[in-house]
């Protein structure tokens, strides 16, 4: 039924806008979870599922479980992330860069809630191309 470890290695978008999902130990008891909601699948062979009716953006979370009679899970995979198109394992670190990305987004929203829009602009302009403004005093130099 499926008792190795479930790895996936790739996922690539074909042209009908289907995708295949390639890893190791699929069975035809393998089942695709996309946020924690099961898929429609075909199992191909122990590399290979189909994914014909699934829709992933960036920050999708996919498993795939060893699914038995009465939909019981005997074996789940470890959890990857959909990203820019590719999967990766959703470690520790990677939780943690992804949080911490959402983080600082937040932060900077926040410092910039008071801000006139010209200085949000200002401030955005800065930010892309690395300088950041330094108050000067009347006769030019830096504080």
């Amino acid at each position: 039924m499926g008792i190795k470890e479930v790895t996936l290695t790739d996922l690539v978008e074909n042209l009908d806008e289907t995708y295949s999902l390639y890893g190791t130990n699929f069975t035809k008891w393998s089942k695709v979870y996309i946020n924690d909601e099961k898929q429609e699948s075909t199992f191909l062979n122990n590399t290979r599922i189909e994914l014909p009716d699934s829709k992933l953006k960036d920050g999708d979370i996919i498993t795939v479980s060893q699914v038995g009679s009465s939909n019981t899970i005997f074996r789940t995979s470890r959890e990857y992330i959909y990203m820019d198109g590719k999967i990766l394992e959703y470690t520790d670190e990677v939780k943690e860069q992804k949080n911490s990305a959402k983080t600082d987004g937040d932060q900077q929203k926040t410092e910039n809630a008071g801000q006139s829009g010209e200085q949000q602009d200002q401030n955005n302009k800065e930010e892309k191309s690395g300088q950041s403004r330094v108050p000067l005093k009347k006769d030019g130099k830096r504080l």
